[in-house]
């Protein structure tokens, strides 16, 4: 019999047993050692630090396990007194991954929508279901209790969102995938994460593909959750004109939008959750090719926050110019895509939310041409 073993309290045994789950060499591993955040927040600082300080020696006492405010082993420990701990928690830092999403469908919004109090679904799946059905399993223990309710609970955030309709093609939109008390696969390697990207199209038919997975850094979690309001958006559609138009399209109007401000009312399709106001936003650029006299694709760099399918067919005049006013009659929008997003310049505000520090654009390699050389017949109704 360990006799070494039985004099441990149960709660370092129970730390030590989940410690083998997540470490290769537990008995090297460190914790990051904290009394809980509510019992913290009632005491003052000094009595804060003495009870941390207290919890970490008794804990690193029974386990041999030392403290590292850097561990992404987090251990939660309740005080039953002043030298006894009564109960210990073991979880490890959430894992959050970046990388840029593309969806080839109308059917498939970026997280689970539902309408009419949830009773009815919009679209078939989301990008978000996709991709954690893929891979999510790949992070947790066959033994974890509570893997299911923690693969229920992965995060998703997206730099920024498009309608379920809208596609997303070029470089595809930013994501960060937060991923609860990983028990398996901590520390992703690069392979791994190929390997996940290629599962992701796999399972989706190609519908949804993933780029660039990687482990997040704090510039991309900026870069997601702060910087919207420094992007351009890159967007194409084709729009059908009600009256033919033959002349020439670099000289119309609709071409020459350059930093244009364009006043733009609640749209109708949101009234019910947005608040009823005038938002000025801008058009940085346009381009225009002819399918057809009553077919075209436009091409609009717009700021973040535009309205897109508003600025097509004016939306009853609650925007304005729109293309309709423009061409001088109704049109209609069929297909509008999504191509990726470009640092805006032109904001007043500071650079450094912006991921990429050499302010390159978020379009790169091979799809960094311009938007008007994504045209394909992808972008018709299918």
């Amino acid at each position: 019999m360990d006799h070494a073993t039985d004099a441990k309290p149960r709660w370092a045994l129970d730390i030590l047993g989940a410690m083998a789950r997540y470490h290769p060499a537990p008995s090297r591993a460190k914790l990051c050692i904290s009394v809980p955040d509510s019992l913290r927040k009632s005491l003052s600082k000094e009595d804060r630090e003495s009870l941390n300080s207290k919890a970490r020696a008794l804990v690193a006492s029974a386990t041999g396990l030392a403290h590292d405010s850097e561990s992404p082993f987090m251990v939660e420990v309740t005080m039953a007194g002043a030298d006894e701990v009564s109960t210990c928690l073991l979880s490890r830092q959430p894992l959050v991954l970046a990388g840029y999403y593309r969806k080839r469908s109308r059917r498939i919004s970026q997280t689970p929508m539902f309408v009419d109090n949830g009773r009815r679904r919009v679209g078939d799946t989301s990008v978000q279901e996709v991709i954690t059905a893929a891979f999510a399993a790949e992070f947790y223990a066959a033994d974890d209790e509570k893997a299911k309710e923690k693969m229920n609970s992965i995060g998703f955030a997206g730099a920024g969102r498009e309608d379920v309709d809208v596609q997303v093609f070029g470089s595809g939109r930013m994501l960060l995938l937060t991923l609860p008390d990983p028990t398996r696969n901590g520390s992703p390697s690069a392979d791994l994460l190929a390997e996940f990207e290629s599962r992701v199209a796999r399972v989706s038919d190609g519908l949804v593909s993933l780029r660039g997975l990687h482990v997040a850094t704090s510039e991309d979690k900026k870069y997601v959750l702060e910087g919207a309001e420094l992007r351009k958006k890159m967007y194409v559609c084709v729009v059908q004109l009600e009256q033919a138009f033959e002349g020439d399209l670099d000289c119309h109007p609709i071409a020459k939008l350059k930093n244009v401000k364009v006043l733009q009312k609640t749209p109708v399709r949101v009234s019910h959750r947005r608040a009823m106001m005038v938002r000025e936003r801008i058009v940085h650029s346009t381009r225009l090719a002819r399918i057809s006299p009553t077919l075209l694709v436009l091409s609009i760099e717009a700021g973040a926050g535009f309205y897109i399918k508003e600025f097509v067919h004016g939306d009853l005049g609650r925007t304005s110019p729109s293309v309709s006013d423009l061409f001088g009659c109704r049109a209609r929008l069929l297909t509008l895509d999504f191509l990726g997003a470009v640092e805006d310049e032109s904001s007043d505000k500071e650079d450094d939310i912006v991921a990429d520090t050499s302010k390159r654009s978020r379009i790169e390699g091979d799809d960094a041409s311009s938007p008007l050389d994504k045209i394909s017949a992808e972008w018709f109704w299918e």
